[in-house]
């Protein structure tokens, strides 16, 4: 395996105790997924990327369902065009696990990111576990492209737009290249506590609105009552392939810095969440450790969010830049 940053390394030892299979898959595909961004001490590949806060490319992702790892990382350097990511991804997957399904998807993404305006491209998702390994590719909605995202996505839903009097701008577009699903990423402004139901209304999740603000409130400690904390949050409408079996699914995040400032607070009030509701994430505990004494300038925790779907209890999750050991 080649030499991996601290941080990585130290990501796989913690991920190899929890989940020892599992992790055997992580470090199989690492070599492959990173070998674009190796050696780990050229700059221009590990400190410009838009993926965390510090300029990171990789991050883990821990949730109160997860059986495995989980992370996203930058599919090349900073001087990759943005245009080319997409392309890249893709063949990167090649190395792990195939050609995707040729569903006509890819060919949409493309089409939509050649209107142009991008930033980073695309981004690569991968989760290891119990059943094998799963890979999403995040791609980038240019500004030129969002009406026509949008136009598609509500074909899908069947519905009209939801909430028009507030700003809302897709952002990126979550592809299994395997299970063929699809996934609507937006931002929305201004949005008020009782506008969350009509958001969540065209997967027909309505119900669960409740639930989703709870476990906010929670993690910030107070009810939000007339306001958000924050302009801004972000939103997905998740989207199965047909015949899958599987139900559509809503989530909703926001920065964990809105809810508490710095890693520590941060980690407080995470892990005092996840004890009061019973979960067990010993995993998200032992990896995020260090950031206890993080004196840096930039936050290792990223995006706080909660999925729903009807018929299972939330599942809460976050974004954690790995850490290097104190």
């Amino acid at each position: 395996m080649p030499v991996l940053p601290p941080s990585i390394a130290r990501a796989v030892e913690v991920s190899r105790r929890h989940f020892p299979a599992a992790a055997g898959d992580m470090e199989a595909a690492l070599p492959v997924l990173l070998d674009p961004l190796l050696p780990a001490g050229d700059s221009a590949r590990w400190r410009l990327s838009p993926l965390t806060d510090g300029g990171f490319p990789f991050e883990m992702t821990f949730s109160t369902n997860g059986d495995g790892p989980s992370y996203t990382l930058e599919v090349g350097p900073g001087g990759t065009p943005p245009g080319a990511r997409l392309a890249r991804a893709v063949e990167l997957l090649a190395g792990v696990g195939g050609e995707p399904a040729d569903d006509g998807t890819l060919a949409r993404l493309t089409r939509w990111q050649a209107r142009g305006g991008l930033t980073y491209g695309a981004w690569l998702g991968a989760r290891h576990g119990p059943a094998g390994s799963d890979y999403k590719i995040y791609a980038e909605v240019p500004e030129a492209a969002r009406a026509r995202v949008a136009a598609h996505f509500r074909r899908r839903l069947g519905g009209p737009a939801v909430l028009p009097a507030r700003r809302q701008e897709p952002q990126m577009v979550g592809w299994y290249p395997y299970g063929g699903g699809l996934e609507l990423y937006a931002r929305i402004h201004g949005l008020r506590p009782w506008e969350l139901a009509a958001l969540m209304s065209p997967l027909g999740l309505q119900s669960r609105a409740p639930a989703v603000l709870a476990v906010f409130e929670d993690v910030l400690g107070r009810p939000f009552g007339q306001r958000l904390p924050g302009p801004l949050f972000g939103y997905s409408y998740s989207l199965p392939a047909p015949g899958s079996g599987r139900g559509a699914a809503f989530s909703f995040f926001s920065f964990c810095e809105v809810l508490a400032r710095g890693d520590a607070g941060i980690r407080r009030r995470l892990r005092g969440h996840w004890e009061r509701r019973g979960a067990c994430m010993d995993y998200y505990t032992d990896m995020s450790e260090p950031t206890t004494g993080h004196p840096g300038p930039w936050n290792h925790h990223g995006l706080l969010g909660v999925t729903v779907t009807d018929d299972a209890e939330p599942v809460s999750y976050v974004g954690l830049r790995p850490p290097e050991a104190i």
